[in-house]
């Protein structure tokens, strides 16, 4: 039987445990089972779309990278009565490699069904060493594109 996530922080956290061990079976409870959810991230080359499709690219992403060492830090939660929204960042390395291989912007909407919380989409974005932001120079001094 699936375990029952009472928030969405317990559904995050149980995300990361299976990443951490590459245990597909522990990924796929976390997500809902349904045609609509979302996987973005940097182990498959296309955005990845129903239960199917993400199954499929965490099995990839497992049998390629194995278990990784990945720490979350400054998450924001937007959390209302049946949605919840994490951003943040992770640094992300293989489990076997003491330096991060990489460090990505994430976003996890997590939507509470009946059988509690699940993650609905998984977005990943790699950061660059730059700073600040490219997208910083099209603004003007007040603030605004231009």
């Amino acid at each position: 039987m699936p375990q029952r996530f009472q928030n969405s922080e317990q559904a995050e956290a149980a995300y990361y445990q299976a990443l951490r061990n590459a245990d597909l079976d522990a990924m796929m409870n976390v997500w809902q089972e349904d045609a609509h959810i979302v996987c973005l991230h940097p182990f498959s080359e296309r955005v990845l779309r129903g239960y199917p499709a993400v199954l499929e690219g965490w099995l990839h992403a497992f049998a390629r990278q194995g278990p990784l060492q990945i720490q979350p830090s400054e998450v924001i939660r937007l959390i209302s009565s049946d949605m919840a929204v994490h951003n943040g960042i992770e640094q992300l390395a293989h489990a076997s490699e003491a330096l991060p291989l990489t460090t990505q912007s994430f976003t996890h909407v997590y939507r509470r069904t009946l059988d509690g919380w699940r993650m609905v989409l998984r977005h990943v974005s790699s950061l660059s060493e730059r700073s600040p932001l490219a997208f910083d120079a099209d603004l003007d001094e007040s603030g605004s594109l231009h």
